[in-house]
């Protein structure tokens, strides 16, 4: 009576190529528009604060609504998108745990200070000292911009973990 050889090992789980795609696509999306906002914290919308500080008499009531507008549209882009992306990436974070990946401690660090930064900056946007709005906007403009870091950063490690390790299918 003959042996049959072993049945190759099958993978634990498989990670649908497509939710990959779209997950390296929110977060690319993520990306720009956390720069686009980061520049905008950073430039204009700070700019308006630093103008109220120093000479309120000098800001419009015109540039002052324009950019309250504006901040409010691309705030809610920017979340909007944030928590898409951080939705579809944890479904594929799950996925990938199941096979044994995942992210490394650097990124969730990277990605932990960004949202702090980004906490502390929205508590002193509540002052009505236009000087530490003006401070809560750089620290915005930076966490935005620490957002775009840690989403390039998780695209990347997500189209080289479902790559490398993990057997896909369509």
């Amino acid at each position: 009576m003959s042996q049959l050889p072993p049945e190759p090992p099958r993978p634990r789980t498989v990670v649908s190529r497509l939710l990959a795609r779209v997950v390296i696509g929110v977060l690319a999306l993520e990306a720009v528009v956390a720069v686009v906002y980061g520049v905008f914290a950073l430039g204009p919308r700070r700019g308006i604060f630093a103008d109220l500080a120093a000479a309120p008499d000098e800001v419009t009531r015109e540039a002052a609504t324009r950019s309250d507008d504006l901040n409010l549209v691309l705030f809610l882009v920017a979340a909007v998108v944030t928590v898409a992306a951080a939705v579809l990436t944890g479904v594929l974070l799950v996925k990938l745990r199941q096979v044994g990946g995942g992210f490394a401690l650097p990124w969730w660090l990277l990605t932990g200070a960004a949202f702090a930064a980004i906490a502390v900056a929205l508590g002193l946007h509540v002052s009505t000292d236009p000087g530490q709005i003006v401070v809560g906007y750089v620290i915005l403009g930076g966490g935005a911009l620490l957002v775009a870091v840690s989403a390039i950063w998780a695209a990347v490690q997500v189209r080289q973990t479902t790559r490398e390790s993990v057997t896909v299918e369509l």
